[in-house]
């Protein structure tokens, strides 16, 4: 199967116009724009910072960091960097001055590590401490643990999540440049699962399983989760909300397949979010298992009290017991048979309730919903 897999490059980027990508330029001494900013507020809040003391912009962030880390940014730099990067994608959207920075940076919101190469931004030194930014300093993509600060812009009937900012350096992106996806006869090699969270939903849970000894490349850009409000196609194997009853290691046992990769997320914005996953997962008597599970609640697994424990002790155990079971969804398992042929690609959906499926399916098909409480009749 895998011998007929041919890779090649799609373009894609986010005016869906062709990029062709163009050689780094960066140099020896170039810098950074500001290491060390934990989120946007903080950058925020370090613009304004500089920009109470000089409201023109032009003075660096942080003297001190320039010469100890190369964090050599001033407000203005973010400002006509920010600036340059919305005329790049062709949007209308502009900032007038370089007091509207802080408060476009509160704008923005954060994403794990989307997929793709990027032009980025750096600054250059012309002596005297006086930097240039240069926008297409270097080519890169995105580290495996590192987020991007995203725009979210809509211009008409047209929604665009542009990649503005790279967090551990906080340069400013200047353009993608390419999205490289496997390719068979012709059509991109990924398969979809869909999946809706609603208001009280906290946490999604993922994993994508197979037979002990098989191995996926992290790196296949069909691997990845498309949050709901966002075009952004960011990497999903990272588990940012970790519960160590929530494993996936019950349902792992049951049909004898072990975790490859997994992930989760805290939910920003209710919807529908999508799961993208190499072709071959929905191959006809594929092995490969997608687990996903749904959290309502915050809260760790409930141990029985042991020990010197009272009635009030096995009475409250069972309260929280009983909360965490209804917060927490059973783990629903898509197989290959659970795939349907869309359009040009298979899709799986996973129900919010037995109301919402439609007639038609397969029994199987059906039952890719998020069932509550089934495992709870089991040995407590």
């Amino acid at each position: 199967m895998m011998s007929k897999i041919i890779s090649s490059i799609v373009a894609l980027v986010l005016s869906a116009v062709l990029v062709v990508p163009m050689s780094a330029q960066a140099v020896t001494g170039d810098k950074g724009f500001y290491y060390g900013a934990n989120n946007p507020e903080h950058l925020a809040q370090l613009i304004e910072g500089a920009l109470a003391k000089d409201k023109s912009g032009a003075t660096l962030i942080d003297a001190k960091k320039c010469k100890a880390d190369g964090s050599c940014a001033t407000p203005l730099d973010y400002f006509n960097a920010l600036n340059k990067a919305l005329e790049k994608a062709g949007l209308k959207k502009r900032l007038k001055d370089v007091s509207e920075v802080p408060a476009y940076l509160r704008n923005l919101k954060v994403i794990h590590s989307p997929y793709g190469q990027y032009e980025v931004s750096c600054l250059r030194p012309l002596g005297d401490d006086k930097f240039k930014v240069i926008m297409d300093c270097l080519k890169r993509g995105f580290e495996s643990d590192e987020q991007a600060w995203v725009d979210s812009v809509t211009e008409g009937d047209v929604k665009i999540d542009l990649i503005m900012i790279t967090s551990k350096c906080a340069n400013v992106v200047y353009r993608k440049i390419a999205l490289k996806i496997t390719i068979i006869g012709g059509t991109p090699a990924c398969v979809e699962i869909q999946f809706t969270t609603k208001p009280g939903d906290i946490v999604p849970r993922f994993a994508l399983t197979a037979p002990a000894g098989t191995t996926i490349s992290k790196d296949d850009e069909c691997l990845a989760l498309k949050r709901a409000g966002s075009t952004v196609y960011e990497r999903w194997w990272t588990d940012y909300c970790k519960n160590a009853k929530c494993d996936f290691s019950a349902p792992t046992a049951v049909i004898g397949t072990q975790v490859i990769v997994k992930g989760s997320f805290e939910v920003e914005t209710h919807g529908t979010h999508t799961l993208r996953l190499p072709a071959y997962v929905a191959e006809k008597g594929s092995l490969y298992v997608t687990l996903l599970c749904l959290d309502r609640v915050k809260m760790p697994w409930p141990e029985k009290p042991s020990g010197a424990y009272t009635a009030t002790d096995v009475e409250r155990y069972t309260e929280e017991r009983g909360k965490w079971i209804v917060g927490h969804s059973d783990t629903t398992g898509v197989r290959w048979h659970d795939y349907r042929e869309v359009s040009d690609r298979k899709e799986a959906v996973v129900y919010y309730s037995a109301s919402e499926v439609p007639v038609g399916l397969t029994s199987s098909q059906a039952d890719l919903q998020w069932h509550w409480g089934r495992w709870s009749k089991q040995a407590r």
